[in-house]
């Protein structure tokens, strides 16, 4: 929005692209700041060091021009411009890694890219390439990616409900945790916790062994229905003319 641009553009600035001990404040600046503007400053500099990550043949974490602090948000960030070559790019340089926390890295980001296609098609090539543990993490970046991802991630689990119990079988029962939770934990609406769970009432498969869990996230998203409820029924939160007077 409006407002989180000029909230954010000039501390962002300040805070600097240095590695620093403590960069919590500048990637919840990045994941959270939308003017992709080529001419943008914040874009051309993130810009330039996701080019220099995809074209170094350096594939060691410790070693790497992209601190590990901000990697993840600065990758996902020129993904939301929805260029397929950055897409290609990153994907190629995710063949060329050897160390697993480097992965990690790429699958966080890669689903942030802003094409329903090339979404459905990463999750497609995820499923059948990563390991179901690290999957997750390609799911978690989706589902925090948008509206859109979040869907496209609920329902590519219920389309491949059975595949993903297949491959769990012989895990722990936390990776079926953590897989439902990187696709709903999202959602703020009454109408999803309805449907999720609708689905997995209707599952003929047993699922004994996460009745808690599920029962848990559909309690976590009613929770923050009721949330978004009150902020929406605010005379000026849920106002965006009072969002956009802000910060002027």
């Amino acid at each position: 929005s409006n407002f989180v641009i000029r909230l954010i553009s000039k501390p962002f600035l300040n805070i600097g692209w240095e590695d620093k001990n403590d960069h919590g404040i500048f990637v919840r600046l990045l994941t959270t700041y939308s003017n992709f503007d080529e001419k943008n400053e914040v874009t051309l500099e993130a810009k330039r060091l996701f080019m220099s990550y995809v074209n170094d043949n350096n594939n060691n974490e410790k070693k790497s021009i992209l601190p590990p602090k901000y990697k993840t948000a600065v990758l996902s960030f020129i993904l939301r411009s929805g260029n397929e070559n950055y897409y290609e790019m990153l994907m190629k340089k995710y063949e060329t890694i050897l160390d697993e926390t480097e992965k990690i890295h790429v699958l966080s980001a890669i689903g942030w890219i802003n094409s329903i296609e090339l979404k459905k098609k990463v999750l497609n090539w995820g499923f059948n390439n990563v390991y179901i543990q690290d999957f997750s993490y390609l799911l978690n970046g989706m589902s925090a990616s948008g509206i859109i991802g979040r869907e496209i991630s609920w329902n590519f689990l219920k389309e491949n409900f059975d595949s993903f119990l297949s491959k769990i079988s012989t895990t722990s029962p936390f990776i079926f945790e953590t897989i439902l939770s990187s696709c709903t934990s999202k959602f703020c609406t009454n109408e999803f916790a309805d449907e999720i769970e609708k689905f997995f009432q209707n599952n003929n498969n047993d699922l004994s062994f996460a009745q808690r869990t599920i029962s848990q996230r559909i309690e976590f998203i009613r929770i923050a229905a009721k949330s978004r409820e009150r902020v929406l029924n605010s005379k000026d939160l849920g106002s965006s003319v009072y969002w956009d007077t802000l910060c002027v």
